[in-house]
């Protein structure tokens, strides 16, 4: 008896491990380059939503974009941003909204 993944099965476990590699490199970007970049290395972040959005549709963009905020929120407060009213008028807020409607857009 073979144990061997299916084709479906397979891809799916690719997408997943791309997926969170993806998330993984653009925290360890954010993190590295944030002193020298400043708040505009948070817009790297629609790589990752993009890809998921198109790998896995419109419901996982959708959740993808929303999860990345509060990503992002995280990330800020490891760089010492730790007021979401300077995030958010910084261009957090509207950037968000964009990388959500990407991740849509592209599932």
């Amino acid at each position: 008896m073979s144990q061997s993944l299916s084709l479906n099965e397979g891809s799916t476990n690719w997408k997943l491990i791309i997926g969170l590699s993806l998330i993984l490199g653009y925290c360890l970007v954010f993190l590295l380059f944030f002193a020298e970049v400043g708040l505009i290395i948070a817009s790297l972040a629609i790589v990752p939503v993009t890809i998921i959005g198109w790998q896995w549709g419109l419901r996982a963009g959708l959740v993808a974009g929303l999860l990345i905020f509060l990503l992002n929120a995280l990330l800020f407060h490891f760089v010492g941003i730790r007021e979401i009213d300077l995030m958010l008028r910084e261009g957090m807020g509207l950037g968000s909204l964009i990388i959500i409607l990407v991740g849509v857009t592209s599932g």
